[in-house]
């Protein structure tokens, strides 16, 4: 059996010296998928994954989600299960919203670098759960997505892409805690041990609730730990693959 990998992302396509640098840590080919021009729903994008590996023609292969992209591999295998030879999920848990309101989480308007001032700003009151979001800038924060005329829910350093904000309001809602344990393929779940957004908890959960998972703790590695520590993962993911052979 020849394995070939889909790496998916849910606001970016990677780039062609990104999918070569995960080429050359898998030691097989590596295609990546990124969101459409209108891409609001996580289920768009993985019916595009799904229409690219016939447009390959492939029977099935690896989904290696990192991040965000781990979302769309999990749904992925809930949906097109025959498709799916194995999971690579990194520095995700099975859920968006729960680890981000962590205040661990670099991300969360109540982490204490954020929360003085967003509270200044009257940014951590007032309607949360339900209604339609936007996106604000506030000084000294970056960007802020919040609830429209309500609190805000998510914190963003840096500039959000197009694609980030047509798809944010459905990372918000992700929560696969409920079918999790219907996913039967083998699992590697990995996470930085000093990862600031998704606190490694949350990475444990996810292992947890996968059937056939095994879960690696990548020592001082932060949110991209194929960079920090690569021979770490790289050691990781080709052990991982030449069990599916």
């Amino acid at each position: 059996m020849k394995i070939q990998i889909c790496a998916p992302h849910p606001s970016a396509l990677f780039s062609q010296e990104t999918t070569a640098l995960l080429t050359s840590i898998a030691g097989v080919r590596v295609t990546s998928v990124g969101p459409g021009d209108d891409s609001t729903r996580l289920e768009q994008i993985v019916e595009s994954m799904d229409s690219h590996r016939q447009s390959l023609g492939l029977d099935s292969w690896v989904l290696w989600g990192m991040s965000g992209g781990s979302f769309l591999a999990q749904l992925y295998a809930r949906t097109h299960p025959t498709r799916v030879e194995g999971l690579i999920l990194a520095s995700s848990g099975p859920y968006f919203r729960k680890a981000v309101e962590d205040l661990d989480c670099i991300l969360c308007p109540r982490n204490p670098r954020w929360s003085t001032k967003l509270d200044s700003e009257g940014l951590l009151d007032g309607h949360y759960d339900n209604g339609p979001t936007a996106w604000q800038f506030v000084n000294g924060v970056g960007w802020v997505f919040r609830r429209a005329g309500g609190a805000a829910l998510l914190v963003s350093p840096e500039t959000p892409s197009a694609e980030l904000k047509r798809i944010m309001p459905a990372l918000w809602g992700f929560d696969a805690s409920d079918w999790l344990s219907q996913i039967e393929q083998p699992a590697l779940v990995m996470c930085g041990t000093a990862d600031p957004v998704v606190p490694i908890r949350h990475a444990e959960a996810l292992a947890a609730r996968l059937p056939h998972a095994r879960f690696v703790a990548v020592q001082h590695a932060g949110h991209i730990p194929l960079t920090d520590q690569r021979a770490v993962v790289e050691g990781a993911i080709r052990r991982f693959l030449a069990e599916l052979l």
